[in-house]
């Protein structure tokens, strides 16, 4: 499959994207009939599939490494027809970097991220850069998911375990909040989550309880 097979294919919908914090214990996995899941990482571990509606994102060969492990399980559970999609960052298939692309697969779709120097792609929107197979990555893993539901259509994210647990509320790099210290101010990747969807015009909101 190919990443531009999935341009608006849940046109209209709710995307639920979910990561491994906190708010994932209120989750019950409940979705509407027509809603989808963008489930990321580690959570695809607890994820109940909802067939045709749930992509599994990964954001580094951990999957594809050969070292035998849960998330080279679930690769080969998606691949045999569990009912999810696999979508999983592969630079070479995206033609980003040089060298030969994974084989292609009807579960799995690959993409590549925009890569740091290329000017000639400043001007692409976000939908000219997802046609092309590459999705945003600047604030991790829930940037792309958000990317990517807003490429298969969706009209709302919500955001479950994406609220401080697991990394999100971490500095994404060495810069501190004292003054003293020199720094340019401590920022958390979920400030750039809600960047990332102003960007896309895309309307979210956080899992509340009773959803």
């Amino acid at each position: 499959m190919e990443f531009h097979d999935l341009k608006s294919r849940h046109a209209g919908n709710r995307a639920w994207i979910v990561g491994t914090g906190p708010s994932l214990d209120a989750f019950d996995w409940s979705i509407g009939p027509d809603d989808f899941l963008i489930v990321i990482h580690r959570a695809f571990g607890v994820a109940q599939i909802a067939p045709g509606r749930t992509y599994w994102q990964v954001l580094d060969d951990a999957w594809g490494n050969g070292v035998p492990g849960p998330w080279t399980e679930w690769r080969d559970d998606i691949m045999r027809g569990n009912g999810a999609t696999g979508l999983f960052l592969d630079p070479l298939f995206s033609g980003t970097e040089p060298g030969t692309p994974a084989p292609r697969h009807p579960n799995i779709v690959r993409f590549g991220t925009p890569m740091k120097g290329q000017r000639d792609i400043l001007h692409w929107s976000s939908d000219v850069l997802a046609d092309r197979g590459l999705l945003y990555t600047y604030a991790g893993s829930g940037c792309t998911a958000l990317h990517a539901a807003a490429y298969m259509g969706a009209v709302e994210c919500v955001f479950v375990g994406l609220d401080g647990g697991d990394g999100y509320a971490k500095c994404l790099s060495a810069w501190y909040d004292e003054p003293a210290k020199g720094g340019f101010g401590y920022v958390m990747p979920r400030d750039f989550l809600c960047e990332a969807a102003e960007i896309l015009d895309m309307n979210v909101r956080d899992l509340a309880v009773g959803d």
